[in-house]
């Protein structure tokens, strides 16, 4: 069973990767060719490009995502408090809010200076703050769903496929017990 999952995280993470997002140019670069697909970024102008090519201009420098979200120490920790005021799930600024989180931790991380190692640390706290009240939540929500989620706003891609999965897990689970279905309060 746990490699059906694994399968399928694997193919939902493909999926995600090549989602279409939107970077802005730093620099303007000649037309690039990054396995078949043809990228001409120009210097401040957006350009729709799977997520996983995405990531390889915005770490090489050529390209900022182009979402509008500040992922930020500050942000994080304002996001951290948010999420742990609300019952339900807090809004995130970007779809992208995991791969950013990452991102930024793993940017902070190769520079050595204080003002960096602090930052990292807010960050990497606020974030997994995030993470596990969210999980809390997903799990809440996953008891109390009969049906599979789709679009449902403030989840993110990789929160749906473990909320559908849960709940697919869970009655699975009372079906091979006998156990009557869950009555919501």
């Amino acid at each position: 069973m746990t490699d059906d999952f694994s399968l399928e995280l694997k193919r939902i993470d493909f999926d995600f990767e090549e989602s279409l997002v939107f970077v802005k140019g730093l620099k303007s670069l000649d037309p690039i060719d990054i396995d078949g697909i043809n990228i001409r970024l120009v210097e401040n102008q957006s350009t729709r490009v799977p997520l996983w090519v995405a990531d390889i201009l915005v770490r090489e420098g050529y390209a900022s995502y182009d979402d509008d979200a500040d992922i930020n120490y500050r942000t994080l920790a304002q996001l951290a408090h948010e999420e742990a005021k609300q019952k339900k799930l807090a809004h995130l600024p970007t779809k992208l809010f995991i791969k950013r989180a990452k991102f930024e931790i793993e940017r902070l991380s190769k520079e050595h200076n204080k003002v960096a190692l602090r930052k990292l640390a807010s960050i990497e706290g606020s974030f997994n703050k995030i993470i596990k009240r969210r999980m809390k939540k997903l799990i809440q929500e996953a008891i109390l769903a009969s049906d599979e989620i789709k679009n449902q706003p403030n989840v993110l891609a990789e929160e749906e496929w473990l909320l559908n999965n849960l709940r697919r897990l869970l009655q699975s689970w009372q079906e091979a017990l006998n156990l009557p279905e869950f009555q919501v309060d």
